[in-house]
């Protein structure tokens, strides 16, 4: 099965973004479990607080991304900057723009002055953590019909 790709175009508006279509691709199962161990690695290092069963998880290396997922994208919220960095970086590495509105299959990576507005950095967030943590409403929904 091919991994999820998702478009989005800034809405219309007054965003200088407005328009601008991204891509975002699905990260490999190995680099999506890679950050989501690093992330919880790092949330415990910067003593964020973790339910207990949680933390248990994490110092014996079975959490993964369900229960990073679990926890929201606001879990990150309590991290150093510098900590944070690495992992918001790593989250954006999945995202390209297609920059020719003319020519939509042609894609690049984005660069610093390819978003102008903080909130379309915050959408796109939100987008690539909806992606890679979807597989908790289907397994929710599965569990549900059975």
């Amino acid at each position: 099965m091919a991994r999820q790709v998702v478009t989005y175009t800034v809405p219309d508006g007054k965003s200088r973004d407005a328009g601008k279509t991204f891509v975002i691709t699905e990260m490999s199962a190995f680099d999506v479990e890679s950050w989501a161990m690093r992330a919880m690695l790092v949330i415990m290092a910067n003593n964020v607080l973790l339910p207990p069963d949680l933390s248990a998880r994490v110092q014996s290396g079975e959490a993964g991304l369900a229960d990073l997922a679990t926890l929201g994208l606001k879990s990150l919220s309590g991290l150093r900057y510098a900590d944070a960095k690495p992992l918001l970086d790593d989250m954006m590495s999945c995202v390209k723009i297609a920059p020719d509105k003319r020519n939509p299959s042609v894609l690049r990576d984005i660069v610093d002055d390819d978003i102008e507005e903080i909130m379309t950095i915050v959408e796109l967030r939100k987008q690539i953590w909806r992606m890679h943590t979807n597989f908790l409403s289907a397994a929710d929904a599965q569990a549900t019909a059975t």
